[in-house]
């Protein structure tokens, strides 16, 4: 192999310079990681392998091999198919290393400083010494640097009026380099008549060995190779650069991505709702939001207007029910107040009552009555999904991103019903439980999730069944006008599928 000499920290610094005056939000930690796993070295404090072994003799261009990491990525891309504008999304965020991906932006890939990027690098790799070595001439100001001993009868040069100089070919030498084909004027080394499908064959996935990054690079970074490859990605980036604005600078969070935000988003809901400590066997502590949003839940059990054990109670209505408790020694106000503070001391346990008027029947009662509130906000839910379900390719992106986060919050205040619901029930049946069934409420909380999980399933697999007639994500799916929530909303379904 013909390696990539010379070009050390100082060309590849000047490349960071001028990237960073152009490009934003690539910090120095970024950098640092990028550098070290080109050709290896230390970063925070650990040893790491870079992509090629740079602990030889030979002092190898940094520039060379990211730019041949960058092909690598492109002719995986193009193996994988589609637009070309889809060859952007696949290049960084599925075949190029995740230690070279660009730094999101809340969440999302930025097309249009990832195709800058690669334009600035591709101007720093034609200053490189293996690509300025295939040219005929290397114009340092007005002196003309031999690099084939044939170079001066090739060129003349010509001195401008404002003082400058150019070469040019010498009238009827281009006849004579017709002869040799595939040789454009100004290069010494032969250029593909499809660089794309000789590059393919050499080091895209269908290469002969292994096909392993390694390999791929090392070999785009031959010499004869890595000049069809400049040439192949500048008519990447030109064309790249051709597509609307709208469309080069359209945000969408690719898939795999989606996926980590989503399971993210799913743990980060777990944790603001559990404190993982077990108050009781199968019951974890919630955390202080949590526990207002279930204590609501039971002070708004009777009919829906807050009933709080504090003044001023004129304004409460209570059920009818609770009239059949109210005697000469308790009020109705009092006989509310009693039955609330009891739901609300969640640790507490009660029995069945033997007879209706026991006090432990409006208990039971309250159960039931949070069963009706379940199906009825399940049913609000479901409402939701369905609305805009005509007109919805036709609203904005925000509508769409801002009905998802309303269904996300309804499901929230659902597992608030649920989770007393659930708490009531144990508190209820946990005495008339035998021993050796008691197990059954050590794994509560394991249940209680692994049901809501399966509740919150049922409503996505219903909102993207309606829309697209499938649960399961494909790139070819048309998940316009947003993409990016419509993606979250298939990432959810994978995720709750697995858990």
């Amino acid at each position: 192999m013909q390696s990539n000499l010379k070009g050390g920290s100082p060309e590849f610094d000047n490349f960071k310079e001028e990237v960073n005056r152009k490009i934003n939000g690539l910090t120095k930690d970024w950098w640092d990681k990028v550098d070290v796993h080109l050709h290896g070295g230390i970063y925070r404090g650990q040893v790491e392998y870079g992509i090629i072994d740079g602990d030889g003799e030979e002092d190898i261009s940094k520039i060379v091999t990211l730019t041949a990491i960058i092909g690598y990525s492109y002719l995986n891309a193009v193996a994988d198919g589609g637009r070309v504008i889809n060859y952007i999304d696949t290049m960084h965020n599925k075949f190029l290393p995740s230690s070279f991906r660009f730094p999101l932006e809340d969440g999302l890939f930025n097309r249009r400083k990832f195709i800058n990027f690669i334009d600035i690098l591709l101007k720093h790799a034609e200053k490189t010494e293996i690509y300025r070595s295939s040219l005929d001439i290397d114009v340092d100001g007005a002196t003309l640097k031999h690099q084939l001993s044939d170079a001066k009868d090739r060129w003349d040069r010509v001195d401008n009026d404002d003082g400058t100089v150019r070469w040019v070919l010498k009238e009827g030498y281009n006849r004579n380099l017709a002869q040799v084909p595939n040789v454009l004027p100004g290069f010494n080394v032969k250029l593909y008549e499809d660089p794309k499908a000789v590059l393919m064959s050499v080091a895209g996935p269908d290469m002969s060995g292994y096909g392993t990054i390694v390999e791929s690079v090392q070999m785009l970074s031959e010499k004869r190779h890595f000049i069809n490859l400049v040439i192949l990605l500048k008519e990447f980036v030109t064309k790249a650069y051709q597509f609307e604005d709208e469309t080069l600078d359209y945000k969408e969070m690719d898939y795999q991505v989606a996926l980590k935000v989503v399971e993210e988003d799913i743990d980060k809901e777990f944790f603001d709702k559990y404190i993982y400590e077990q108050v009781q066997p199968g019951v974890l502590l919630l955390t202080p939001e949590a526990l207002e949003q279930v204590n609501d839940v039971f002070i708004t059990i009777l009919d829906g207007q807050p009933v709080r054990p504090s003044p001023p109670l004129d304004q409460a209505k209570a059920c009818d029910f609770l009239n059949d408790w109210v005697d000469d020694a308790r009020s109705r106000e009092d006989t509310e107040i009693a039955l609330i503070e009891s739901l609300l001391n969640l640790v507490k346990e009660y029995r069945l009552p033997d007879k209706y008027h026991a006090f432990y029947t409006p208990i039971i009662i309250s159960h039931m009555i949070l069963y009706e509130k379940q199906q009825v906000f399940k049913a609000k839910i479901y409402k939701k999904i369905y609305s805009q379900l005509r007109n919805f390719r036709n609203v904005s992106k925000e509508i769409i991103a801002e009905h998802y986060q309303e269904i996300v919050q309804l499901i929230s205040e659902l597992w608030a019903i649920m989770y007393a619901w659930h708490s009531l029930y144990r508190r209820i049946y946990k005495k008339h439980i035998l021993e050796s069934r008691e197990k059954i409420f050590e794994q509560g909380h394991i249940k209680f999730d692994q049901k809501i999980k399966t509740i919150e399933l049922g409503f996505w697999t219903q909102y993207l069944v309606l829309r697209f007639e499938t649960t399961e994500y494909k790139d070819d799916l048309d998940l316009s006008p947003d993409p990016t929530t419509f993606k979250k909303i298939f990432a959810r379904v994978e995720i709750l599928k697995k858990n």
